[in-house]
């Protein structure tokens, strides 16, 4: 039998492990992306089509607005 406290400590272990990978992944994406020399505003296209569909699909107007300040940011700066 399952008790709630073992299912509530359960699933505090799960969030930590997913929440690890999460990060684990994103670090090897920020790697790669300084390895093959992306610039900021490239990384984040490629990361907001490719890992965060769902929300680009819902928020489409916010994500290209994004993607147009850091493009306008990066030819004025030099960034």
């Amino acid at each position: 039998m399952v008790t709630y406290r073992k299912s509530k400590k359960e699933a505090w272990n799960m969030m930590a492990a997913v929440l690890s990978l999460g990060l684990a992944l994103l670090g090897g994406v920020i790697h790669l992306a300084q390895v093959l020399r992306l610039s900021a505003p490239l990384l984040y296209g490629v990361l907001v089509i490719t890992v965060f569909r769902p929300w680009y699909l819902a928020h489409t107007a916010l994500a290209d607005g994004i993607s147009l300040c850091w493009w306008v940011l990066r030819r004025c700066h030099g960034w």
